[in-house]
């Protein structure tokens, strides 16, 4: 009971519109201020509240999931509890699901909706969603992750039918370009062809997009990869050689659109075929790069004929080769950048 007393007070900490707010609309403003000045749609159906399922939004780190959640889930605030996984105190107390479905069922009965983000940092993320889908709370049930790769590992069969999966990426260009108004056809055009041209060097990450200089486009960038290189692959893969995952990323980055030859990049990585194979499966299940296979006139063939690995975002990749040269006219690798936008 102590330990329900102390998770309990730790929650209303984390959702001060619960406990502290005097008022619904006092309450509304605390949660209106977690949400961006400008928040830009996306193309992903909005329609994903679901009673008897839970939601689970995937996609890279800072690609909008947090936000695209809040968003889906206005109706219901203020009377949302959300829970942050990256919150060791949050994540120790509910060691089952049943702790929370309690708290839920009693002292928290008001409450109309659960989001839970960050899910990937909880071992066993999978079962602990089952067992909320499975006491039929009466509750959607939203849940965001930055890693595909290790929902995947633990959910595959616990939350087969209870689940439904979605994915954010980073803004697509008619997301980025939806909201333009101007007063003439030529104007919106000249207007996308300069978002699209600073999407090639930049990339299309919302913090990025929505940055007001070139140099704190780069910032936001080069905080990022770190973030995607070391607390990723350190805190939640739990690889080892931080040096060859780098020196890997660096090397694909180089090569965008090229064949992919697993033997030469574990000769330059100095670890077996093995390990860059298991690099590269994170990699792509993290949304950092997107596997390419050939269309080869037969599945045999397409399974084992060498791909082709492409970048997610742009920025990131130019960061990656230190190249931000904003010519584009100028710069030799052009045509790979285009190809990442396709």
């Amino acid at each position: 009971m102590n330990n329900q007393i102390f998770l309990l007070e730790r929650l209303l900490q984390i959702n001060p519109w619960i406990g502290k707010a005097r008022d619904s609309e006092q309450a509304m403003n605390m949660i209106k201020a977690l949400m961006p000045v400008e928040y830009i749609s996306r193309q992903t159906s909005n329609s994903v509240v679901v009673q008897d399922k839970a939601v689970v939004i995937i996609g890279p780190r800072q690609a909008g999931k947090t936000t695209f959640a809040w968003h889906c889930l206005q109706q219901f605030t203020p009377n949302v509890l959300y829970l942050n996984m990256e919150d060791l105190l949050v994540k120790s107390e509910l060691s089952s699901p049943f702790i929370l479905v309690d708290l839920l069922m009693n002292r928290l009965s008001f409450i109309q909706a659960l989001f839970i983000d960050e899910i990937q940092h909880m071992q066993e993320a999978g079962l602990f969603l089952k067992g909320l889908v499975d006491s039929r709370l009466g509750r959607p049930i939203l849940a965001t992750g930055s890693s595909s790769f290790h929902l995947h590992a633990r959910t595959r069969e616990s939350l087969a039918g209870r689940a439904v999966r979605m994915k954010i990426l980073p803004f697509s260009l008619t997301e980025m370009t939806n909201h333009i108004s101007a007063h003439n056809p030529l104007a919106r055009e000249q207007h996308v062809l300069r978002l699209l041209e600073d999407s090639f060097i930049y990339g299309s990450y919302p913090a990025v997009h929505l940055a007001d200089s070139r140099e704190g486009k780069k910032q936001i960038l080069t905080d990022l990869c770190e973030a995607l290189i070391l607390r990723d692959a350190s805190d939640v893969h739990r690889i080892q050689r931080i040096d060859a995952f780098r020196k890997l990323l660096t090397l694909l980055a180089g090569q965008i659109g090229s064949l992919v030859n697993i033997s030469e990049l574990a000769s330059h990585c100095q670890v077996d075929s093995g390990t860059v194979n298991s690099y590269l499966e994170i990699l792509e299940e993290s949304h950092i790069i997107s596997m390419v296979r050939p269309y080869a006139g037969g599945k045999r063939r397409e399974i084992t004929s060498a791909v082709k690995a492409f970048f997610i975002d742009n920025g990131v990749r130019n960061l990656l080769v230190r190249n931000m040269d904003e010519n584009f006219a100028l710069r030799n690798d052009k045509g790979a950048l285009i190809r990442l936008c396709e």
